[in-house]
């Protein structure tokens, strides 16, 4: 499992959600896998999500996408990855800041499960000639999107 997921802290979280959360265990369990990946791996975590999305791999008859899944803890892990684009690690050589298609999952990623607070860092990149045109796709997409908070910033 440690290999097809590409870091024992995401597969931790996705063995305790599959085991199930009728219980306290694993709902403690996930919240300490998602803190160690927030203060120790969150510059690896777009590759690692990357590399997920492009497994295929199910549960049953859906894909895994961790961003449905958890989208308030991979928000502020995949703003992170627009906001420090160029320090991108990997557990692979080929990885991270050096695979533009990390930073395009995040983007795109980020249009499906982003706030205001995304808008804000994509901003930063829509003038950018390789990830402008798909970072003004997942403006949009956030835009036109009920998200929470979204009346506060409505004027």
């Amino acid at each position: 499992m440690q290999i097809l997921i590409g870091n024992p802290v995401t597969g931790a979280i996705l063995f305790w959600w599959m085991k199930g959360s009728d219980q306290d265990g694993p709902a403690d369990e996930i919240n300490k896998g998602w803190k160690l990946l927030q203060q120790q791996y969150s510059s690896c975590f777009p590759d690692i999500l990357h590399n997920i999305n492009h497994s295929q791999w199910r549960r049953g008859e859906s894909f895994i996408n961790l961003a449905t899944l958890f989208p308030d803890q991979v928000r502020p892990l995949l703003e992170n990855a627009v906001r420090c684009r160029q320090n991108l690690t990997s557990l692979f050589p080929y990885g991270g800041s050096a695979d533009a298609g990390v930073l395009q999952t995040s983007i795109s990623t980020l249009g499906a499960i982003g706030t205001e607070n995304s808008i804000e860092e994509l901003n930063n990149l829509a003038e950018d000639p390789r990830f402008g045109r798909d970072t003004i796709r997942a403006i949009q997409a956030i835009r036109s999107r009920p998200y929470p908070g979204k009346e506060k910033h409505q004027i």
